[in-house]
């Protein structure tokens, strides 16, 4: 054996220097395998976005209340990995002569809504021909899943 490691103090630093060793391919080996371990995966089927909207003279403010994102329609289904973020857009056609306000948007659990194009709470001036794009927070579990977005228009 090389001559720093006899006694007891060599022993020591032998110990010390095998503990670190070992420590520093954990620590590797836990790094590869989080940066390329396969991540879950979930398919979004598609779902519904439900405007909460009155009517006018010209029919329904925003246009129809209720938007169908099915199967070949909007992109879905939609295979994306376990609580990521995907958006959907949604033509806002305004069919009122005055304005109204896009107060709130929530998705129905386990989806959450993160956010809008538009910071709410936003106006909608006659007028308006423009998709409102609203971006959803996918569940954590692996599946299949339809989602459920309201949309509160005042």
């Amino acid at each position: 054996m090389i001559t720093i490691f006899r006694g007891s103090r060599g022993r020591l630093r032998l110990y010390i220097i095998a503990i670190v060793a070992v420590v520093v391919g954990l620590v590797l080996v836990a790094v590869y395998f989080n940066q390329y371990a396969p991540t879950a995966s979930l398919t979004v089927t598609g779902g519904v976005v439900h405007i909460l909207e009155g009517q006018g003279s010209h029919g329904w403010w925003l246009g129809p209340p209720e938007r169908n994102f099915t199967a070949g329609s909007g992109g879905f289904p939609q295979t994306i990995n376990v609580g990521s973020i995907f958006s959907i857009a949604v033509m806002i056609t305004t069919t009122d002569v005055t304005s109204h306000t896009i107060s709130s948007i929530s998705a129905a659990a386990p989806f959450s809504f993160d956010h809008a194009n538009a910071a709410l709470p936003c106006a909608v001036p006659p007028g308006t021909d423009d998709n409102l794009v609203i971006t959803i927070h996918a569940p954590g579990g692996s599946g299949s899943y339809a989602f459920n977005v309201t949309v509160q228009v005042e």
